[in-house]
């Protein structure tokens, strides 16, 4: 398996102290078919996507069915 790009953390606020951020694992850069770059955090089996257009974008919100393979993402990964 590739390395991971980047460290994915969950940032907790504390009163009066400073934020904790929890490391939660890698994050593997991928480029779809079709030329957009994402990374996959697989330990939150989380995706995060470049929007194909700004009304792709101003849609993100609100996306429960992303036009993208899951299967597709898994090919890729390793190229990165």
């Amino acid at each position: 398996m590739s390395q991971p790009e980047m460290k994915a953390y969950i940032v907790n606020p504390r009163k009066d102290k400073d934020d904790y951020w929890n490391g939660i694992g890698g994050a593997f850069k991928f480029t779809t078919k079709d030329g957009r770059t994402g990374y996959k955090v697989p330990s939150l089996n989380v995706v995060i996507m470049e929007p194909k257009g700004e009304d792709d974008l101003a849609d993100a919100a609100g996306d429960t069915n992303p036009d993208i393979d899951v299967e597709e993402i898994e090919t890729v990964e390793g190229e990165a």
